[in-house]
C-alpha cells in the first residue's frame, strides 16, 4: 500500500488504512515509504547517538505510535521512550536530572528539536518523550510485577538495551519454571497492548501472536 493514501486522513482514519495492509498480520513494525518519513527517522537515529555521547546514563530510544507503524505524515508527533540507566546518574537528584536543560528528556527534546531545525523541519510540539528509568537492580526487584520493563523490546532507533534485555531474561530464568515463564507473558501482554493502543480489542488479539510467549522464542527474537 502507498504511503500516499495515508494523505489527507485523520489519525484515526490512517490507523485504519493500516490494518488493510498485507504487512499488518505478520510484522509488528512497518516503516513508511514516504521519503520525508525516512528523513526524519534518519535525523532521529543520529540524533540519539550524539547525545549519548555527552550522557552515557542513556541506553537508548524506544519508539512507538505513528512512525512504528507506516502512517505517519508531515504533522505526526514523535512518540517515544528514552531508556535511561539511573545508576549511572552523574546527578543523585532524578528530578533535577529530569528537568534539566541539558540532559534527561527535556534536554534531549530540546537537542532533537535543534537537529531538526538545522535540516529545515519544524518539530516545536511535535516531539513527545517520556522517561523510562530502569537498572540492573531495578529490572531484579520489579521482574515479577513486570513494571515498565517492556518498553525495552519496543522498536529500538539505537544501540543499547541488548544487555538489560539480556538482564531481563536471566532474571526471569532465576525465577524458575512457570514462575518465569508466566512473568515473561506478562511482559509481552503489555508491549503487545501498548504498541497496538487504540486497536479494536479483537484486532490486538489478533496482533498477539507477533508476540513470543516462551522465554526460548523470546531470546530467539530480541537477543
Amino acid at each position: 500500500m502507498s504511503y500516499e493514501v495515508y494523505e489527507g486522513k485523520n489519525k484515526q482514519e490512517r490507523k485504519g488504512e493500516s490494518i488493510k495492509q498485507k504487512s499488518f498480520d505478520s510484522k509488528r513494525f512497518v516503516l513508511s515509504e514516504n521519503p520525508e518519513m525516512r528523513k526524519r527517522l534518519k535525523i532521529l537515529s543520529g540524533a540519539i547517538d550524539k547525545f549519548k555521547e555527552e550522557h552515557p546514563e542513556v541506553i537508548s530510544l524506544s519508539l512507538f505510535g505513528s512512525f512504528t507503524k507506516g502512517y505517519a505524515v508531515e504533522d505526526s508527533d514523535i512518540d517515544g521512550c528514552l531508556n535511561v540507566d539511573d545508576s549511572k546518574m552523574r546527578h543523585e537528584n532524578r528530578e533535577k536530572w529530569h528537568y534539566s536543560e541539558f540532559m534527561g528528556p527535556t534536554g534531549f527534546i530540546k537537542f532533537l528539536k535543534d537537529q531538526f531545525k538545522e535540516k529545515g523541519i519544524d518539530m516545536d510540539g511535535k516531539i513527545s518523550i517520556e522517561p523510562n528509568y530502569i537498572s540492573e537492580d531495578y529490572i531484579e526487584k520489579t521482574i515479577g510485577m513486570g513494571g515498565d520493563n517492556f518498553k525495552l523490546f519496543l522498536m529500538q532507533v539505537s544501540n543499547g538495551a541488548k544487555k538489560y534485555r539480556r538482564a531481563i531474561f536471566d532474571t526471569l530464568r532465576s525465577l524458575g519454571g512457570e514462575r518465569g515463564e508466566t512473568a515473561w507473558r506478562r511482559i509481552m501482554d503489555f508491549l503487545c497492548d501498548w504498541e497496538n493502543n487504540g486497536l479494536p480489542p479483537e484486532v490486538i488479539q489478533q496482533k498477539r501472536k507477533l508476540y513470543p510467549d516462551t522465554l526460548d522464542a523470546g531470546e530467539k527474537k530480541f537477543l
